[in-house]
């Protein structure tokens, strides 16, 4: 299981059920005296449902060498931000390169 996470917004990666997974997490927040808002949580298989996570798509990706796998990209709008940036100011394992790609729906 990988958990990523920005301020109170996560999201968790695993191969376990969504059940199971859903039920660990709710274990995790109640020790830590921590509310799971139900209307925000969600359950998504990828590649089938893809999301978007702070202006990342995480989806079925296929490179040039057309071996299939997850992984994430950076959204149109991400994108736009990061190339708006000079060269200097890029972070490198940001996300933020010189390839501008649209998110699909």
């Amino acid at each position: 299981m990988e958990v990523t996470n920005y301020a109170e917004d996560f999201v968790i990666c695993g191969q376990a059920p969504a059940a199971a997974m859903r039920a660990a997490v709710q274990r995790t927040m109640e020790r830590l005296r921590l509310p799971l808002n139900a209307t925000k949580t969600r359950c998504v298989r990828v590649p089938e449902d893809p999301l978007e996570f702070l202006g990342f798509h995480v989806a079925q990706l296929q490179p040039r060498t057309g071996q299939a796998y997850i992984g994430t990209r950076p959204c149109l709008g991400a994108s736009a931000v990061c190339n708006a940036r000079s060269v200097s100011e890029r972070q490198p394992g940001t996300g933020c390169g010189p390839r501008r790609r649209r998110c699909k729906s």
